[in-house]
């Protein structure tokens, strides 16, 4: 007869659970052991992510203010401006997206920002800020911006897509609130900088928002 190499001294219960999300598997131990060197730990659930991979999410409002206009709204443009001069002339974007549902035990492991320029003051630092209030495409004005929030994400100024790596504010509109992002200029002095960017409403090359899920 075979002997087990190993034996408990009381039984040990396992349930299995299948079914609560597409790939995952939640255990429970219960029972106890008569020797009190014998200890077990289980896995709170199996499985891991049901959806790995890469989603990009549509902007679904944008619009650009100028700072010599202040009153003014531009959320009918197909482009969004940034400038920098001195003498109050700045303009900024703003985009928001429509954020994908979290796939199944999954985590935003990942996020980039992506705006396409066909042309460029090259070599400028541009900044991209989590909003943290609301704002609509056809009310926005600089004389009415939404506050940011966060510490901003960088990129150099460059022709064809520009790109932000916003890991951390995505995170942030998935568990704090989504207004999306405000695009500016690091300084918004001279020397004189232009970028205008393609808007949602342009024939190509839209607002991108890629989303890393694992």
């Amino acid at each position: 007869m075979t002997r087990l190499l190993f034996s408990l001294a009381a039984a040990l219960t396992c349930v299995a659970i299948v079914g609560a999300g597409a790939g995952t598997t939640f255990s429970a131990f219960s029972g106890s052991t008569s020797s009190p060197g014998n200890t077990f730990a289980a896995a709170a659930s199996f499985g891991g992510c049901s959806s790995a991979g890469t989603v990009t999410a549509p902007a679904n409002i944008d619009s650009w203010i100028d700072q010599a206009s202040a009153g003014n709204n531009f959320g009918s443009d197909q482009i969004l401006k940034l400038k920098r001069e001195t003498g109050s002339k700045a303009n900024r974007a703003l985009v928001r997206f429509n954020l994908p549902a979290v796939p199944s035990g999954c985590t935003v492991t990942g996020a980039a920002l992506r705006l396409f320029a066909a042309s460029a003051s090259t070599g400028r630092t541009m900044q991209a800020l989590r909003i943290n209030a609301s704002w609509t495409e056809n009310g926005v004005r600089w004389n009415n911006q939404p506050a940011t929030t966060g510490t901003a994400a960088t990129t150099s100024s460059v022709s064809g897509w520009n790109q932000w790596t916003v890991t951390s504010q995505v995170q942030s509109m998935y568990s704090v609130a989504n207004h999306g992002f405000l695009v500016k200029f690091d300084v918004e002095t001279n020397p004189v900088a232009e970028m205008q960017f393609h808007a949602r409403n342009k024939g190509s090359q839209h607002p991108e928002l890629r989303i890393t899920f694992g």
